[in-house]
């Protein structure tokens, strides 16, 4: 099987038609397999990041992120197919069109997000443990100023009651 007929496989659409259209179009369906290959990739490298991290084993990872990758990708070729223009008759109805368009394509960014914020995770580790550190100094340093504030606000307080009571009792000391 050669990489062009993979690639046509891959975008979901019949390769027994495909392979009798032009040129243009086949290429056209390549590069939809290509993306799609993509889209399986990053996912794949996304859920084994994040299994790995929750279930501290690399081995379990493989087999849940690229099963979980594999679901990913055909409830997103599934919605890329069902927003496609409906060629078999049918009764128009404009506002459940809209609607259903709306449902799919916040679905599809809903499954976009879940498998990029892993990804952000990774390539911005080292910028986010850095932002961290410095948010915990500023807090560490914020907190320790307010309780030195109220140690000494108490400790004043103290002060002049000893004060107080040495003077009312007569004692030194």
């Amino acid at each position: 099987m050669n990489l062009k007929k993979a690639l046509c496989i891959l975008s979901g659409d019949d390769y027994s038609i495909i392979s009798k259209c032009d040129e243009d179009l086949q290429n056209r369906f390549s590069r939809i397999g290509l993306f799609v290959l993509c889209i399986f990739v990053l996912c794949i490298v996304s859920s084994y990041f994040t299994f790995t991290m929750i279930f501290q084993n690399y081995i379990i990872g493989i087999p849940i992120s690229i099963f979980f990758s594999w679901i990913i990708i055909n409830i997103y070729l599934l919605l890329l197919y069902t927003l496609t223009k409906n060629l078999l008759p049918h009764i128009k109805n404009t506002k459940a069109r809209i609607f259903s368009v709306i449902v799919r394509l916040g679905f599809i960014c809903f499954i976009s997000i879940v498998v990029s914020k892993p990804l952000e995770t990774l390539i911005f580790a080292n910028q986010l443990s850095n932002d961290i550190s410095s948010y915990k100094q500023e807090e560490i340093q914020k907190y320790t100023a307010m309780t030195i504030h109220y140690f000494d606000t108490e400790t004043n307080q103290l002060r002049v009651i000893i004060e107080k009571q040495k003077k009312l009792y007569g004692t030194s000391g």
